[in-house]
Formats: C-alpha cells, structure tokens, sequence
C-alpha cells in the first residue's frame, strides 16, 4: 500500500515540477497586473499536487512522460542450482524480502525440476523502495511540526476579548491573524491604533471573504505531501506572498491610496520576523514586509485592458495546464509508423460484398498505397465501443518478422487497429472506399479460422492474473453470451474453453476463462489459478494412450502437447479483429 501510495506522489510532483516553471514565467508576464491574478494561477499548481487524475487533451501543453511506475520492477531469472549456489540465492532473496518488507520482492521458490527463482534489482528500483520509508518519515514530522506550532497557537488564545462578530483582542500575540477553516476567526493583538484596526481588519476579512484559509491549509498539506521538491517549497512561500499583496491591494482600493504609508508602517511594526511554514495563521505581517512595501509603492489603480489580458492569460494557462496530453496507445503508434518495407503480405477483406468480391491479396503496389493509408491513421480510443450491424474493409497484415496485425475500417465510424476502436473522422475513414472497395474472389475457406489447442491453453495459462481479452483474439471463437460476452472456443473431443466478462476490451481482462471437460460441463478450472496439465490428465480421454506426444510430469509449469486428431470447427467471421486469419 505505502508503496502505491509513494508512486503515485512522485507522478504527481513530477508533473507540479513541469507546472511549476510555467507558472513563474506568467508571474513574471503579470508583473504589472493585479496579485490576485498570479495567486489565482497558483491554484493550478496545488490542484496538481492533490489531484493524481486528469482528462487528456489536445490543449495541454504539458510534455507526454512515463509514469514513474513503469521503472517500478524486479527482473526475475531462472537458473538450476544445487547446494550451496541454492543457499546463497535463497539467502539474498531472504534478505531482500526480510530487509525491505516489499511485495514486489520475492523470496526464491523452486518448481520441483531443478530450477530456483530469485530476483535481482536495479539501483533505481531499491532507491525508490527505500525512498517510501524516507517519504513517510518526512511527512509525518511535517504534520508534527504542525501541530505543535497549533498547539503552541492555541495556548497563547486561551484569553481573549471579544471585540465583534468574529473579531477578539489577545494579549500574548504580537501580529493580527485569522485561524480556523469552517468558521475562521480574526484576532488582533492589544494596543492596536483605531486607524490601524480598520484597514487591518478589512484585510483579514478579505483572505476569510476568499476562502484563503482553506487554501492555505491544503497548500500546506500539498507541501507535506511534496516536502521532498524543492519547486514546491518555492511554490509554497511565492503563493503566500501573491497572496498577501492581492489582498493588499484590494485594501487600498476600497479605502484609497492615501493610507499607504500608514499601511507600510504597520506591516513593518507587526512583521512576525519569521517565515510561518504552516497551513494556519494567515498573519498581517506575515511573509516579505519589504516585498509588500514596494509593491504598495508601485500600486496604481489597474487598468482596463491590463486586466483583461492578465484573465485572459490565466484562463488559457489554466486549460493547457489542467489537462494531460492526448497519450498514443502501442497499437496506435505502430499504425502512424507502419512502412510498407515491413509488410510481408497483406489480404484484404470486406464485408457486405457481393460472395466474389470480398477477398484480395494485395499486390507490392497495393501495399504500398495501403501503408501509406494506414500511416494517417488517427482517432480517439474508445474502450467501450457502440456494437454496429453492417460492414466494413478490413486488412490483415504478416509482417517481415512472422507477426501478424489487423487494421480495418468498421462502417466508417472505427478505425480497430488489431482489436482496439479508435473514433475516426468520418471524412477520412470514407476514403478508404475510393481504393479499396472490393476484392477479386470469395473468402478462402477456413481463412479465419485458427482453432485453440491445449499447448495454445499451457501457454496462455503461463500468463496467470495478466491474461486479457487480447490474448484470445488469434483463436476462433462462438459468440453464446447474453447480457455479457460469453465466448465458447473448441479445443478437441474433451475440452473446450469459455471466457466471460462485461467487455471484450483488448486491454481488459476477462471475469472467468475456463478450461471445462465435454464429458461433464460441471468440471472445469480457471486457468490462470489453477493447475491445468493436472486437469488435463484427470479428465482426457486420452490421456494414458498414444495420442499424446510427451508425459505428463505432475507439478510442472509448462509441458508442450500434441494432440493427434483435431476437430473440425465451423469458421467464425469476426470483422472486429476478434480471430486472426492463419
């Protein structure tokens, strides 16, 4: 948990440390406008340090990084020892795990055949299971800290006078200040000029009128969180003093300018001497005396146009800033990259085709116009997409190196790029049927059809927990499900599997994938928990005989079968990408 916890703060104060220097320059642009209009800013950056979430968007201006957590493993190696090499990983490993307390660190475990796992790290990745407890340790002496100066607070307005609605006088303080978030509270120290009261109070009013202790509270708590930037401390006192000064301002606009030297002159005599670092009081003279003093000096009444362009600024800066940059998912990047040097062979199929027409084997010059095509592709992804009734142009593609992709055009609202919807522009998808309309002969027989076989199953079920949807899309499939998308894929007279789930998202993982026996639907296991060579022999017909190449070693991770007699499976045309031609 602490773990998660530490990651996701790092992501988040790496993007505040991009946000940051982006705010100091608009201050640096706003040096004539209005403070409220450089404090307004900083709201974005403490929205950025609480918040981990945020909508993408073309208008950010933020740079596209990896997420600290993908740094964030342990490499795991396979070796066979014996003897004393085995106690000495067995010993690291030990180690490792007693030392550091992680889950992601594993002790080393044997399968029974030899071979002992262990695990081995990087510098950066025992930094950062280190850097959790140094993390934690800092920001609880934050809190501490806090409180004690709360609490020291707290003791010296044990006695207090009332002076108005919300207002009291105390004796052993030495600034005005406000304290309290839901019903925040002002309190003046004793001997007090009556002028000096009035424009002091109207100061304090205006950080209770903006909600400014709130604020401050949760600028502090980013800090807390963040203690270990050095950008956020910058951020925190320089929003202290934007603060301070936009309410200077507002004071010497609703009274006038002329109290200005009186005003000065208070903040030098009520100055705390000291920076707060707390997220309570907000005191008068708290923070840069003389930094006020001259920005009061320099205070003319704004003008017009000044701050219209100042909110104008602030608007667009709080939109390019809030959104994260549109992220290029692999299958997207692969497609705007794609070189017809690369492409071994490529068919094409369409559907809603005259029976002659809807299959072609792309010639060297065909491929080439379809990569060029493919290069554009663009689009927004959609995890859920609307199912549609009719058509589409749909390439298969054998790449150079054996792999195999689909890209296809489904009814000129999708662009699937191997199993992935993207929302395409209609007026590009619809150019796709001015080269690429029909074909030139039926479908081949048996094209999509790739049927599951059990090494197919020992081999999926070696994925365990991080088996997705995606992983099933090179096998045929019967579509069974109701309400839910239920997928029965035949395997051979004993076995067929069964997968389940709410969406047959390529990245999301299915709610069951069973391996279930023909003789008696009743017996089936999971095959990403439970042991499937031990299922196989138990409940195959042919498990003691001939049919298969190989034993059967109980306990054994992956053994590779080889089942003689294969069924024929009625082919399943899925022009989604569900199935892979073979």
């Amino acid at each position: 948990m602490l773990d998660t916890v530490f990651l996701e703060v790092l992501n988040m104060s790496k993007t505040a440390a991009m946000v940051i220097p982006v705010v100091l320059l608009a201050r640096v642009l706003l040096k004539k406008a209005p403070k409220v209009f450089s404090y307004v800013l900083w709201s974005v950056v403490l929205l950025r340090l609480l918040c981990p979430v945020w909508l993408e968007s073309p208008a950010s201006i933020l740079p596209r990084t990896d997420s600290v957590s993908q740094g964030y493993t342990l490499s795991e190696k396979s070796i066979s020892v014996t003897g004393a090499a085995e106690a000495a990983y067995q010993a690291v490993g030990d180690a490792l795990n007693g030392g550091l307390g992680i889950q992601h660190i594993r002790t080393t475990e044997h399968d029974g055949l030899g071979t002992t796992r262990y695990v081995t790290s990087s510098w950066q990745e025992v930094w950062l299971l280190v850097g959790q407890y140094i993390w934690a340790v800092g920001a609880v002496g934050m809190l501490l800290c806090s409180a004690c100066s709360y609490a020291r607070i707290r003791k010296k307005l044990a006695v207090v006078v009332p002076l108005g609605e919300n207002i009291y006088l105390a004796d052993d303080i030495h600034s005005p200040f406000v304290m309290g978030l839901l019903r925040p509270k002002i309190y003046l120290p004793c001997g007090l000029a009556p002028r000096e009261r009035e424009y002091i109070i109207l100061h304090e009013q205006h950080h209770i009128k903006r909600r400014d202790p709130l604020f401050k509270a949760l600028a502090f708590l980013a800090l807390t969180i963040h203690w270990f930037n050095p950008l956020v401390w910058i951020a925190f006192i320089l929003a202290g003093r934007d603060m301070e000064m936009s309410c200077d301002e507002a004071v010497i606009c609703k009274i006038g300018p002329d109290i200005r030297a009186d005003y000065a002159a208070s903040l030098l005599t009520l100055a705390t001497g000291r920076r707060i670092i707390a997220g309570t009081p907000l005191a008068f003279g708290e923070g840069d005396p003389k930094g006020r003093i001259r920005n009061l000096s320099r205070w003319r009444k704004p003008v017009l146009w000044i701050a219209v362009a100042a909110g104008i600024l602030c608007t667009v800066l709080g939109a390019c800033l809030l959104t994260d940059p549109v992220s290029t998912r692999e299958t997207m990047t692969w497609a705007q990259t794609l070189s017809a040097e690369d492409v071994a062979r490529a068919d094409l199929v369409i559907s809603t085709q005259t029976p002659d027409k809807q299959f072609k084997r792309l010639t060297e010059e065909e491929i080439a116009q379809m990569a060029a095509l493919i290069s554009q592709s663009r689009g927004s992804y959609q995890a859920q997409p609307e199912q549609l009734a009719g058509g589409g142009i749909f390439f298969y593609l054998t790449m150079t190196d054996g792999s195999t992709h689909t890209v296809g055009n489904n009814g000129n609202v999708y662009l699937v790029i191997d199993g992935e919807h993207y929302e395409a522009p209609y007026s590009w998808l619809s150019t796709w049927e001015n080269s690429f309309s029909e074909g030139n002969e039926p479908i081949p027989e048996q094209y999509f059809t790739r049927q599951l076989t059990l090494e197919d199953v020992l081999e999926l079920a070696g994925k365990g927990e991080d088996l997705v949807w995606g992983d099933l899309n090179d096998f045929s499939y019967e579509e069974t499900g109701f309400g839910l998308y239920i997928r029965a894929y035949q395997i051979d007279d004993d076995f067929y599997l069964m997968a389940g789930g709410r969406h047959p998202s390529q990245e999301l993982k299915p709610m069951y994938i069973r391996l279930v026996s023909k003789a008696d639907p009743d017996l089936y296991i999971d095959i990403r928990r439970e042991n499937v060579p031990e299922f196989i022999q138990a409940h195959s017909a042919g498990a003691d005989s001939a049919l298969w190449s190989g034993d059967l070693i109980p306990g054994t991770a992956y053994v590779s079968y080889q089942y003689l007699y294969l069924n024929p499976l009625s082919s399943y045309f899925a022009f989604a990408g569900a199935c892979s031609p073979t």
